[in-house]
């Protein structure tokens, strides 16, 4: 693991929401100027969906010890606002180190009585992800 240095924000960790901000910005400019690939669109949609996912776990802190899931999703839920510029490269490496806090996401997110339907949106990686295993 690499923390930021004097030379600037590179590396695996990095200050809080710093590298989510900057991919999100280069994706928007990437689009901004032409390139409309499915990365970049994905990039987009993913992370700010990542992101939600985050702030919907971290909002269950208070459970940490009585219930499991959120104990699973958490470390990982803060571990995604710290994750540096190298994995947002593509956001998918950021699905995979969060992967944890995805599947705590979902199940919490289950569980909870009179949760919108419209958190199911934070899971827009998914489309990207099976469209990836089934289109050449």
């Amino acid at each position: 693991w690499r923390v930021p240095g004097a030379l600037g924000h590179e590396g695996n960790i990095d200050w809080p929401a710093i590298a989510f901000l900057s991919a999100m910005k280069a994706n928007i400019a990437r689009i901004a100027f032409g390139d409309h690939d499915n990365q970049w669109w994905f990039g987009i949609l993913a992370g700010a969906g990542l992101a939600a996912q985050s702030v919907f776990v971290l909002r269950r802190w208070r459970a940490f010890q009585s219930d499991t899931w959120v104990a699973l999703a958490l470390p990982f839920a803060a571990l995604f606002w710290i994750i540096g510029a190298d994995p947002w490269v593509d956001y998918r490496a950021v699905a995979r180190d969060c992967l944890p806090m995805v599947i705590g996401f979902n199940v919490l997110w289950a569980r909870t009585p009179g949760a919108s339907p419209w958190w199911m949106l934070a899971n827009v990686a998914a489309v990207d992800g099976i469209q990836r295993m089934t289109w050449p």
